[in-house]
């Protein structure tokens, strides 16, 4: 006698089913805001909130159907409806990258930091932050959950890392230091993002490398050194009576990479209780910045040199308590690694920084 074995195939159908849950950092634990979440194939989607819990709502849909959890510090994760069902609460895992892994194109150029320090780091690249019209600095060092950045009226902006203080912030320019001596600070408005490849973060204490500077972590913050030749201007208006205008543009002469940034603007805040003709608060900057990186290739010289200049000029004017604050930032480095005749492998650098308030 024959038997007939017939497997049937079905999918199990919701209709008007809610999920909710929670999405943390894989690491530190912390909740995680502004988390994208989509069902794939459809147009449905939603944000997690402050507290990192999020609730999605679908009319129809299947035990198999996919979920994808998207952030821009963090690896996508992908579950299914069953796979939620079973446990709602979502580990992200942020995305880091070891030290080894890091180079810039074409000349090869390892991170200053990643010489000194055999950790991971975290990384954002110039493409992260483009697309997002970041205006300095500190507005994307905020997008990171362990990172809080504090702005004063005068639009000041200082960094604390894993709730430390921003003295204990050690800051970069490719590896000049940039921390004020009176007070070891740094004002990350006074850094423009359009000469900016990467930025670079360690967190975690480092005294012992850099001394107590590093409590909390490093900050580096890489020139563009992408080889790409193009010219770019940008302009952009907002509230305040907000205006900035931008010029970049990078060249290349042979073995030798230009870059050149100009930034220039303003804005205007009125208080509530002057006169909407008044002044109010008028605060000012300007930016500029040369980033040369040339590439020798000689019998007795083999290596790369690299010129670094910027200055930042910003001036507050608040007229109603009548206070007035100028500040000037101007780095000027220069380093060279490689073959230096018969002094073999070096690493040597040179910097003279000017802060003056």
């Amino acid at each position: 006698m024959k038997y007939l074995l017939t497997i049937l195939l079905a999918s199990v159908t919701l209709w008007g089913q809610s999920i909710t849950g929670k999405i943390s950092d894989k690491v530190t634990d912390a909740n995680l805001n502004g988390v994208n979440i989509t069902v794939l194939g459809s147009d449905i989607g939603v944000s997690s909130n402050q507290d990192g819990t999020y609730e999605l709502n679908i009319s129809e849909l299947n035990l198999s159907q996919k979920i994808k959890f998207q952030h821009i510090g963090y690896d996508e994760v992908i579950f299914t409806i069953s796979e939620l069902n079973a446990s709602n609460n979502i580990k992200m895992s942020p995305r880091v990258l070891q030290f080894e892994a890091i180079e810039t194109a074409g000349a090869k150029r390892k991170a200053a930091i990643a010489k000194d320090l055999p950790q991971t780091v975290s990384i954002m690249q110039a493409e992260e932050f483009e697309l997002r019209a970041f205006v300095d600095a500190g507005d994307l060092l905020s997008t990171d959950q362990s990172i809080q950045i504090d702005e004063s009226l005068s639009g000041r902006k200082t960094i604390s890392i894993r709730g430390g203080n921003a003295d204990d912030v050690l800051v970069l320019y490719n590896g000049f230091r940039l921390n004020r001596p009176y007070d070891n600070v740094f004002d990350l408005s006074l850094v423009d993002m359009q000469n900016v490849e990467q930025v670079e973060i360690v967190k975690g204490g480092h005294s012992v490398l850099y001394g107590p500077d590093a409590f909390s972590g490093v900050v580096n913050i890489v020139p563009k050194n992408t080889k790409d030749k193009n010219l770019k201007f940008s302009q952009q208006f907002g509230s305040y009576d907000s205006g900035f205008w931008n010029v970049n543009g990078q060249v290349q002469l042979g073995d030798t990479f230009l870059s050149i940034n100009q930034k220039k603007g303003s804005y205007k805040r009125i208080f509530e209780e002057l006169e909407e003709e008044s002044n109010g608060l008028l605060t000012s900057l300007t930016h500029n910045a040369v980033d040369m990186n040339k590439v020798i290739d000689g019998d007795k010289i083999n290596g790369n040199l690299e010129f670094n200049f910027t200055q930042d000029k910003q001036t507050f004017d608040n007229t109603r308590d009548l206070n007035i604050i100028k500040s000037t930032n101007k780095l000027l480095g220069v380093q060279y690694s490689g073959v230096f005749s018969f002094l073999g492998e070096v690493d040597i650098a040179y910097a003279n920084h000017n802060l003056s308030e």
